[in-house]
């Protein structure tokens, strides 16, 4: 009799656990020893890799045996040397922006920088998408957060942020605006831009880094090129307007990253991505908008040179001063040599 029971019980429990197996496969689609063996079971080891972007391109590069290698510094813009980064020892003697990629564990990224202005421009527009999520951080958390992430912000204070870590390198930065003459619609009625000094070219080179683009003139001369460093003279502030108006504009590409952190970008709970997505989609059509007169700051004042633009900007308020061109050329431009074909 007390076999019979257990023999009952042990068809009854082998019953239940049948069923309780059937019913987790159903459920989950894999067998419940799926989840045992992935408890115990060691986690695969996820295989690192590095990139350097640098204008338009990435390039793959491999980590190294080398004697010494440093740890990477704690500042976003290092000099080249060879570093001990996530996934490896890398030499990192070519200028521009590296990443470093653990999948699932761990990103880093560094801005190798050695003298050329042009690429060191390319590589800071790898670093942001247009949004505000990070409009509002102190420039060294900023930083910080750059070491191993993308920031968001909008143009003003991303060109803010660029300028000091620009200055933290003894290159020459300023932050200058464009703005429209057209009826005002108080949300896309100007753009905040980078112009850097480069002495590759003797001049000052206007850089959209909020839009990863930078500006040639068939205006000025016929060029084609890829990168700031193969131009014969990429187009400063007031140059970059004037090829706006004229319609000779040349947009040419600082980097290859995601323009937009996409949902990323809100006001007062007001999403926008589409308004965004609409001056990606045509942004010639934009800067024809936006950039009809160039606005240089100084001692809290806005300065043009746009004698068409006086009266209605004066009009605007006292922070709008028009200048004669020689002498707004005098102020700004003391240094830059003509463009070539001029």
């Amino acid at each position: 009799m007390k076999v019979r029971r257990l023999i009952i019980w042990a068809v009854l429990v082998a019953s239940v656990a049948a069923n309780a197996v059937f019913a987790v496969r159903y459920l989950t689609g894999a067998w419940p020893w799926t989840y045992v063996f992935r408890a115990v079971a060691p986690a695969p080891t996820a295989a690192g890799f590095a990139y350097r972007a640098r204008g338009p391109r990435i390039e793959p590069i491999a980590a190294t045996k080398v004697g010494d290698p440093r740890p990477l510094p704690d500042r976003l813009i290092i000099p080249p040397g060879d570093y001990a980064a996530p996934g490896g020892t890398y030499s990192l003697r070519e200028e521009g922006l590296y990443r470093f990629v653990m999948p699932g564990k761990a990103n880093a990224q560094r801005i190798v920088f050695d003298g050329k202005v042009s690429v060191l421009a390319s590589s800071l527009a790898w670093v942001f998408p247009h949004g505000n999520r990070d409009d509002g951080l102190a420039a060294r958390e900023l930083e910080r957060k750059a070491l191993s992430q993308k920031l968001t912000m909008t143009c003003e204070p991303l060109c803010r942020f660029a300028q000091g870590l620009l200055k933290g390198v003894n290159v020459r930065a300023r932050v200058v605006a464009v703005t429209t003459l057209e009826p005002r619609n108080n949300y896309d009625d100007s753009h905040t831009l980078l112009e850097v000094f480069d002495p590759a070219h003797n001049r000052w080179i206007v850089c959209d880094i909020d839009n990863n683009v930078f500006f040639d003139s068939h205006v000025i001369l016929v060029r084609v090129a890829r990168s700031p460093e193969e131009l014969a003279s990429p187009l400063s502030l007031v140059e970059f307007v004037d090829a706006v108006k004229a319609g000779g504009l040349i947009i040419e590409p600082l980097s290859a990253d995601t323009r937009m952190d996409v949902g990323g970008f809100r006001d007062g709970g007001f999403d926008w991505a589409f308004f965004f997505e609409k001056v990606q989609a045509d942004l010639p059509a934009w800067y024809r908008r936006v950039a009809q007169v160039a606005l240089m700051r100084a001692d809290g004042v806005y300065y043009f040179c746009d004698e068409t633009a006086r009266t209605r900007l004066e009009a605007e308020g006292s922070h709008f001063r028009y200048m004669r061109k020689e002498d707004f050329t005098a102020k700004f431009y003391p240094e830059q040599t003509p463009p070539s074909g001029e």
